[in-house]
């Protein structure tokens, strides 16, 4: 257990030194059943803060990889609009092709105008 237990409901001195010592389970010393709880809580608190240090590193890793995402859709978007104006020249040129007409119907599925 810590030696530092900082808790804004503990502001008597003595009481403090009294939850600031050691609990000695391998040694025999029996833990009153507040000791016991008090034990718990603090191993409950420690097991929150390694999964929230946890959840922090994960949420970084996850932005890290939403900006990745998100300059690769930019290129694709990029690519898409160049190709819009390639069928929009080519169906000008040939406005009765097939081909062209297809790909201009995908492309306004997909919302590229």
């Amino acid at each position: 257990m810590s030696k530092n237990i900082y808790s804004p409901l503990i502001q008597d001195p003595l009481t403090k030194k009294y939850y600031r010592q050691e609990l000695k389970l391998h040694e025999g010393i029996v833990l009153t059943g507040q000791q016991q709880f008090i034990s718990d809580l603090i191993k409950q608190r420690d097991d929150y803060k390694t999964q929230r240090d946890t959840l922090i590193d994960d949420i970084a890793v996850l932005r890290a990889n939403n900006e990745r995402l998100e300059r690769e859709n930019e290129n694709y978007i990029k690519l898409l609009k160049e190709f819009n104006n390639l069928i929009n020249y080519k169906l000008a040129i040939h406005p009765g092709s097939d081909v062209y007409m297809y790909y201009r119907s995908e492309l306004n599925k997909l919302g590229v105008k």
